[in-house]
């Protein structure tokens, strides 16, 4: 995913090293850092600690399946990834916002596609 942000902040002239980082670089590179933690909270098995927080309910008898913990994640998953980069775009200098849009967009869907194609695969269908 950094490669496609990398490519993505050099096409609108956002380089680290001259200054021009907060054009949308460093949105860029927020956002898909907060949106790898936040689908990686969602799922049980997205990351090593979420297994091991279901492993310490069960111990105090709370049984959490893997379709329990995606349910329970959904709201302030979702939420999340909407408010998120919302917080962070009012932060950085985004003169083309119009711009900057459009490419949030095409990230917001490439994320769904791979979290949509999760489900799909989860459910037999792809």
């Amino acid at each position: 995913m950094f490669p496609l942000v990398r490519a993505s902040a050099k096409a609108f002239g956002s380089e680290p090293d001259d200054g021009t980082a907060h054009k949308i670089g460093a949105f860029l590179v927020q956002a898909t850092f907060q949106g790898n933690v936040i689908t990686s909270a969602m799922f049980l098995t997205a990351m090593a600690a979420n297994p091991l927080a279901a492993k310490l309910a069960g111990q105090m008898h709370i049984n959490v399946s893997w379709g329990q913990w995606a349910l329970a994640a959904m709201v302030p998953g979702i939420a999340s990834l909407v408010l998120i980069p919302l917080r962070f775009f009012t932060s950085f200098e985004l003169s083309n916002w119009w711009k900057f849009g459009a490419l949030a967009s095409v990230i917001n869907i490439l994320i769904w596609a791979v979290v949509g194609g999760l489900w799909w695969k989860l459910l037999g269908l792809w």
